[in-house]
């Protein structure tokens, strides 16, 4: 392993070398990046989202087969900690949503990043995309109304609760969820 020099900052990464899952999956330190470039952001990510899209990936058996190794997920949260020239409504502190993935430290395009309210928990927010936006265009697809019921059968995890909230705030309380299990059931 070469030196390092003492200013040359470090940070962690987890990566995929070999598409057998989640279980060969390796934490790899390198080098953090440095000062963000024009229009870009630098975040310090204190959460990440990992979807099923990434586990597959892992495996190689998603449609987007990143070449190996790749950094694993896509999104997650974290606090602007520098901003680039040229980028305005973002200052050192906030906390956002980004794309990022299983890293410490990203930059990353302003326009890429979403500003998140105060009070909000950034471990919920970092599986917001992957997880509330597949909900929502199913929910779109559906055209769905006001007092129509919806019934979700064998979701789970982030677009269960994706679909089950945004159902709430369109007025669509009625519907059910329904996790079998595996099991065939007679009505």
């Amino acid at each position: 392993m070469a030196a390092r020099s003492v200013n040359e900052a470090i940070m962690k990464a987890v990566y995929c070398e070999k598409h057998t899952g989640i279980d060969d999956l390796v934490i790899r330190e390198i080098p953090a990046p440095g000062r963000p470039g024009p229009g870009e952001l630098r975040i310090d990510i204190k959460a990440r989202g990992v979807a099923f899209t990434d586990v597959l990936m892992t495996r190689g058996e998603y449609q987007v087969k990143p070449p190996l190794p790749f950094i694993v997920g896509g999104e997650g949260a974290g606090i602007v900690t520098d901003v680039g020239e040229g980028v305005e409504g973002f200052a050192p502190g906030d906390l956002v949503l980004s794309p990022g993935g299983c890293v410490e430290t990203v930059l990353v395009p302003a326009d890429r990043v979403t500003r998140l309210p105060a009070g909000v928990d950034p471990v919920a927010a970092a599986a917001f995309r992957g997880n509330y936006h597949t909900a929502y265009y199913g929910l779109q697809r559906g055209r769905l109304q006001a007092g129509e019921t919806l019934l979700v059968h064998g979701a789970a995890g982030g677009c269960r609760a994706g679909r089950r909230r945004r159902r709430q705030a369109d007025g669509r309380s009625r519907g059910r969820d329904r996790q079998h299990r595996g099991k065939a059931r007679r009505r």
